[in-house]
């Protein structure tokens, strides 16, 4: 026997009141699913992991340069510098030993949290290195030494109860970000002792992503009631596109928001090698292009084929879209 497979309202118009019912459901699976759509767009993303034992606190504050490892310990208004380790150290050489005068940190950046307590920061050299420590209410909370090609730095949690402040480690951290964009972009980072972060290696980039992540940790930590009210960081994305032009070095990058949002009015810098730079304002579309041109007058071909992108950071309503580099090769115009 053969039967006929019937289908629902195959034979017959659909009820009002089950037409009714389905426009119910359908409305409560979108008030359920749009929000986690809206999220995904927007570019939101989950807080970070946040390992409060990710600061460096064994055997107190060190930092470790390649082969070298180097101890501090605080004074009144000083920092003594210390190397402990050097597999390069020949026989009988003495270790190197620095000490760093504090003084009180400039706080006038935009990236700074309003009323966030002044840091003391010091300055040095030691070996190759150019130091410098981040300190506040007897405690080291962080450093970095620079040498031609690389950056090392470490975030510390060093106090007399073992734990430093959340709204000190807060104004480290702030300060750190600002530093660590001045450096050479083209430079190896590398970076240990950030919460929500493990010690990793890389591009400039990848160091302000790591230092941003750790604010977002100490951020949570900050005690009910404080009085600080810490603007929201954005982290801008960039993009080397292809040149849309044939004659000379033209440039173009793209900019966005995180919520990949282009954006627009931003001067965003392009350099080549040591002499080749250009600058120019993105458009409606968040893409900035200009021709690359000898800074020093020179005529020489430019070897170099990185391109480095540099975008200086916007300031809005109750947010700061942060500075941002990218390092990488160099595109040629699509034919």
């Amino acid at each position: 026997m053969v039967h006929k497979r019937r289908f629902l309202f195959r034979d017959r118009p659909v009820p009002a009141k089950a037409r009714r019912r389905f426009a119910r459901m359908t409305l409560r699976l979108c008030l359920l699913v749009l929000p986690a759509i809206s999220a995904l767009t927007t570019g939101a993303v989950s807080l970070p992991t946040c390992n409060t034992e990710a600061m460096s606190t064994q055997g107190g504050a060190m930092l470790d340069v390649g082969d070298m490892r180097f101890a501090f310990a605080q004074t009144e208004g000083r920092v003594a510098m210390r190397q402990v380790t050097d597999g390069t150290r020949k026989a009988g050489q003495r270790l190197a030993e620095l000490t760093i005068t504090l003084r009180v940190a400039p706080g006038s950046s935009a990236l700074l949290t309003p009323g966030i307590p002044n840091q003391r920061v010091g300055q040095g050299r030691i070996a190759d290195l150019e130091v410098t420590i981040q300190s506040r209410d007897q405690v080291v909370l962080s450093a970095m030494a620079v040498r031609p090609s690389e950056v090392h730095i470490a975030a510390f949690e060093q106090a007399p109860d073992g734990r430093a402040s959340a709204e000190s480690r807060l104004g480290m951290l702030e300060h750190l970000y600002s530093d660590i964009f001045r450096q050479a972009p083209t430079s190896r980072f590398v970076f240990s002792g950030l919460p929500g972060a493990a010690r990793g290696s890389g591009s400039q980039a990848l160091a302000l992503d790591a230092v941003a992540r750790a604010r977002e940790c100490v951020l949570q930590q900050l005690p009910p009631g404080t009085h600080l009210r810490p603007l929201r960081w954005d982290t801008a994305s960039l993009a080397l596109l292809h040149p849309d032009r044939h004659e000379g070095k033209w440039v173009r990058a793209s900019v966005h928001d995180g919520a990949a949002r282009p954006v627009r009015g931003s001067v965003t810098a392009f350099a080549r090698g040591e002499h080749l730079a250009c600058e120019a304002k993105t458009n409606i579309e968040g893409i900035a292009s200009c021709m690359l041109f000898d800074v020093h007058g020179h005529d020489d071909e430019e070897e170099d084929q990185t391109t480095v992108v540099t975008f200086p950071g916007a300031p809005r309503p109750g947010s700061f879209l942060l500075p941002r580099t990218l390092v990488k090769a160099s595109l040629s115009r699509r034919h």
